[in-house]
This record gives C-alpha cells, sequence and structure tokens, in this order.
C-alpha cells in the first residue's frame, strides 16, 4: 500500500541520488552495501533480550539503513543512465537475502516464533516471486497488493524499536492472550510478543498479497490470450 508513496519519497531522496549518479558504478556499490547492513540488523535482532534490548532498536534503525540504501540504488542507477536488467537481477537478489536474514533474525531472537516467522518468510518470498514472474510473462511488474516491500520495511523498522523501547521502560515482552493455558509450546501458547505478532501479519498479509498478484495475473493473461487454455507450463520440464 505504500507503494503508492514512492514518489514523495524520490523527491526527498533525488537530491542525493543525482549527486551519487556523478560517480561510476554508484548504483550497484549501493545495492551491495545495502547486504551486510540487513546481516548486521539480523544480527542485532538475533542477539536482542530482555537484558539487551537497545538490540532490537539498533536492529530498526540498521533495516531503515538498509531501506534508505535500496531506494537510492535504482534513483542512482536512473539519473546516471545506467539502468539495465543485470541491475534489475543484482537487486532483487540483494533483497531477498536482505529479506532473509533480517527476518530470520526476528524468527530465531528471544521474543520470536518459528511458526510465524516460517509464514513470514514465505509469504514474503512468494510475494516478491509473484510480482517479479508478472514481468517474466509479459506484464507489467507487480508491486501492488496489501503489503509490498515498503510496508514489510516500516514494520521493520517500528515494531523492533517499539518492542524494545517498551522492555527499556520496564514493560514486559510477553503478552498474555484470553485463550486459556493450553498444553501447547510457543506459538500456540496464550503469550505473545509484539515481535511474534510482527511475524504473524507479515506472514498473513503476504500470502493474501500473493493471493492478490496471482489473480491479477491470471486475469491479465486471460483476457490478453482469451482463446488459450490458460493452464500447465508452456516449456515442458
Amino acid at each position: 500500500m505504500l507503494n503508492n508513496f514512492r514518489s514523495q519519497g524520490e523527491r526527498i531522496l533525488g537530491p542525493t541520488a543525482k549527486r551519487l549518479a556523478q560517480k561510476p558504478g554508484a548504483a550497484d556499490r549501493l545495492t551491495w552495501a545495502s547486504l551486510p547492513v540487513a546481516v548486521l540488523a539480523g544480527a542485532c535482532f538475533y542477539m536482542a533480550s530482555a537484558a539487551a534490548p537497545w538490540l532490537l532498536i539498533l536492529g530498526g534503525v540498521l533495516v531503515l539503513i538498509n531501506a534508505g540504501l535500496d531506494a537510492l540504488d535504482g534513483m542512482v542507477a536512473r539519473h546516471a543512465g545506467t539502468s539495465s536488467p543485470a541491475g534489475d537481477f543484482l537487486d532483487h537478489a540483494i533483497d531477498r537475502y536482505a529479506d532473509m536474514f533480517v527476518i530470520g533474525g526476528l524468527t530465531f531472537c528471544a521474543f520470536g516464533s518459528l511458526l510465524w516467522g516460517f509464514l513470514a518468510l514465505t509469504g514474503v518470498f512468494i510475494t516478491s516471486y509473484l510480482g517479479t514472474q508478472a514481468a517474466a510473462v509479459g506484464l507489467k511488474r507487480d508491486y501492488g497488493g496489501l503489503m509490498g516491500r515498503a510496508d514489510r520495511l516500516v514494520l521493520l523498522i517500528v515494531v523492533p524499536i517499539v518492542q524494545g523501547a517498551l522492555l527499556m521502560g520496564g514493560v514486559g515482552a510477553f503478552y498474555r492472550l484470553p485463550i486459556g493455558d493450553g498444553p501447547f509450546p510457543y506459538p500456540f501458547s496464550p503469550y505473545l510478543t509484539l515481535i511474534g505478532f510482527l511475524l504473524l501479519v507479515l506472514g498473513a498479509f503476504g500470502h493474501l498479497t500473493a493471493i492478490q498478484r496471482f489473480r491479477r495475473a491470471r486475469m491479465a493473461l486471460a483476457s490478453a490470450n482469451p482463446g488459450a487454455p490458460g493452464d500447465g507450463p508452456k516449456n515442458p520440464p
């Protein structure tokens, strides 16, 4: 949904992108630089605990830096006139690794959940795949849906910072839900954290967004080829 505000973001970052565009190869360097920042963010999330809640805040700040670098690389390439399929391929590959490290760090941290983390990662990856696959079959790349990359990044910045700030303020991380005690371990227990809830939201809305993109692509392909059967692979295995 926040993808609709892309133009506002480009106006803010535009002057910086124009300056960087004067340096040869700056776009690719920005893309590569975003990866270690994402790794550090994931490491901070993974090492965060009730004794070190500041790591959640630092991780959120690092995700913000990663998002800025990710936004700048494409803008710099356009201003420099160096946009290319190779650069686009590199950008998407690095983005998926960044997603893996950041969400993986939250999944395995003291406040995370393996189940919700699995749903979050699969939702993110399938959503991204369907967005680029639309372009691969001749449609316009699909950035839309309930939760695009911009929406996801905002949540990955804000929620860990809020969770860390609450912990530093003496507020407990685990919240009791009105579902009884239950015989099953977390995440089926009556306790949930903001981080666990974030992973659940990323997973649920990620898969709903994937369904939206799938339906849009199928409808567009069906309207472009009304006489085609529409099922089965185009190439043999």
